[in-house]
């Protein structure tokens, strides 16, 4: 069986390098924690970005027409799904 000294010289030796070993977790936790809040503000940013793109007009449409990229029945059905969303934006504006 171990004595009452032994445990207590074991628990001070201990106690001696607790405040080290808690110092470099707290630093560990602390780095991980700036890191992911760097990542989520840079993928905020970029979502952000993506979302104000530029919008795909009637006039872009005509273009992808007449370059042949599209078809007349795709043409006449992208734009009438344009003009639609339109109007349904319109309705809902006060």
């Amino acid at each position: 069986m171990i004595s009452t000294p032994a445990i207590l010289a074991t628990l001070a030796d201990s106690a001696a390098y607790f405040p080290a070993d808690l110092l470099l977790t707290l630093a560990v936790v602390l780095v991980v924690c700036g890191a992911g809040l760097v990542i989520a503000y840079m993928v905020k940013r970029w979502s952000r970005r993506e979302h104000t793109s530029q919008t795909f007009t009637l006039q872009d449409l005509r273009e992808l027409r007449d370059r042949g990229d599209i078809t007349d029945p795709e043409y006449v059905a992208l734009r009438t799904e344009i003009l639609g969303r339109a109007g349904r934006q319109l309705d809902q504006d006060p």
